[in-house]
């Protein structure tokens, strides 16, 4: 039984890919002892230890058709040569005593919580054929305007040009959901969708009666058949919510949904001066499932912000106070965030090319899962500060301290 104590510390708060990253770092710590002390590469373990097919996947469901980390570690092994970088890391690392390089491995599984996120979306067609949409989603840099704007244009089969998002009121929306876990974008979304779909069903017997009445059964245009709608005082204000958890309760109302994956896996390779702990990032890259993309750009903007959140998170943002609980990270001086010399020198994104139908509109959650493949690079930073102990004759494994600031990787060489 807990109870609340009374600190001199401030308090702490969960940010982006909470409990997941922390997770990676204690299981990629795990597979790294265990390949120290069978003298075998990581990446060889971890190999050995991916779910051989989907029906271990997930702990309520016969099979997981989103998972697909065997594939996708194949092809990016192959597309980044890992075996042959990794012969001439090694070749590289004889010749040069106090530098070293490393190359590392990773996937991610992120449990995307699709069945307990909620939206609402109000949309309004005007007599012009324009359309405006207000929405309860709140997905800072996902681009869920962008996403909703597209799922519109795609529902109804107009152009962007003619849609415009309002800004987000409660008065209008009242009945929205919390946004989190990389899911908050696809409930706001199918919230559009319905309203479209409503819209669609609505106007549907005008566009039928103007095909009728042309002589040459030409389709309407959507401004004429919106038109043909307005005359007859037909109402074109559509507001739904849309609820994972209720679909689930009760799939008569909508179709079920339930929760999945999004996998990916990363490869970075590393430069590391042992006696100053100063890191150079080679390469990464980074292959990443997230279903049928809305928006490659926005997915891949944010594979990369994630990976750099991650890089900052492992690497370089520790919080330190002093014996009064005072924070000595408090200025710029002190507090060390990423800069673009911190992030690799070759950054590729792959989007994969998949099928996905059993979601929303067929996409997947983007924003956190890459946060969790920016461990490849500290992997390789460790096997990196491995090389050079072991040419030293020192075996013993003392690389578990997070953050992996600069100062520890100078101490954890040894020198």
């Amino acid at each position: 039984m807990g109870r609340a104590v009374r600190t001199n510390l401030s308090s702490r708060t969960a940010c982006r890919s909470f409990s997941h990253i922390q997770c990676k770092w204690v299981i990629e710590n795990i597979i790294e002892h265990v390949a120290l002390s069978l003298n075998k590469p990581p990446h060889i373990i971890c190999e050995k230890n991916i779910y051989p097919d989907t029906s271990c996947v997930s702990y309520n469901k016969e099979k997981d058709e989103t998972w697909n980390i065997p594939a996708d570690w194949a092809k990016l092994k192959q597309k980044t040569q890992f075996d042959l970088r990794f012969a001439e890391i090694n070749k590289w690392n004889q010749a040069n005593k106090w530098r070293k390089r490393g190359i590392y491995m990773t996937g991610v599984k992120y449990r995307v919580p699709n069945h307990i996120v909620a939206g609402m979306a109000h949309l309004t067609v005007y007599e012009d054929g324009s359309v405006l949409v207000i929405h309860g989603g709140a997905d800072p840099g996902n681009g869920v305007n962008t996403k909703v704007t597209q799922a519109v244009s795609l529902t109804l089969g107009i152009p962007n040009e003619s849609i415009r998002v309002g800004d987000c009121n409660t008065d209008i929306t009242p009945k929205t959901g919390w946004n989190g876990g990389s899911a908050g974008i696809e409930s706001t979304v199918e919230a559009v969708r319905l309203c479209c779909q409503k819209i669609i069903d609505r106007l549907n017997p005008y566009k039928l009666k103007l095909i009728q009445d042309s002589k040459e059964s030409i389709e309407p245009t959507w401004k004429e058949i919106v038109s043909a709608a307005t005359k007859d005082n037909i109402t074109q204000t559509i507001s739904e919510y849309y609820s994972g958890l209720g679909s689930l309760l009760m799939p008569h109302l909508q179709p079920p949904v339930s929760d999945y994956y999004t996998c990916g896996v990363s490869c970075s390779e590393v430069e590391v001066d042992i006696l100053t702990g100063e890191v150079r990032i080679i390469r990464s890259d980074i292959f990443i499932d997230v279903g049928n993309t809305l928006n490659p750009l926005i997915d891949i903007g944010q594979s990369e912000g994630a990976f750099v959140f991650g890089l900052g998170y492992f690497l370089q943002e520790e919080e330190l106070n002093s014996t009064e609980g005072k924070p000595l990270y408090a200025s710029t001086w002190t507090y060390k965030p990423s800069l673009g010399v911190d992030i690799p020198n070759d950054f590729r994104v792959e989007l994969a090319d998949t099928s996905y139908t059993q979601n929303i509109m067929g996409f997947k959650g983007v924003g956190e899962p890459p946060m969790v493949l920016s461990y490849s690079v500290i992997g390789a930073i460790k096997q990196a500060i491995l090389a050079s102990r072991v040419e030293r004759g020192l075996t013993s494994w003392n690389l578990n301290n997070a953050p992996l600031t600069i100062d520890k990787r100078s101490l954890a060489g040894e020198v």
